[in-house]
């Protein structure tokens, strides 16, 4: 199982980052996993450009689901 996260950065402080992670998750492939950052930084977008820088880091780390 992969969990989404995406890292944001004001365009204005570039300093300043926000981690994004997904309540929708976890998913069972990567692909499935990058699929559902690129829906994330398309919601980010909704803010307005001005906020947020034209890239972003992501991860679809994998996650051990022994126990749930």
């Amino acid at each position: 199982m992969f969990e989404a996260a995406i890292l944001v950065c004001l365009a204005s402080l570039p300093d300043f980052c926000v981690e994004l992670v997904d309540d929708r998750g976890p998913y069972p492939t990567n692909q499935q996993c990058v699929e559902r950052v690129a829906e994330m930084i398309q919601d980010t977008k909704r803010f307005g450009p001005e906020y947020f820088t034209g890239t972003y880091r992501y991860s679809c780390e994998k996650i051990d689901m022994i126990g749930t």
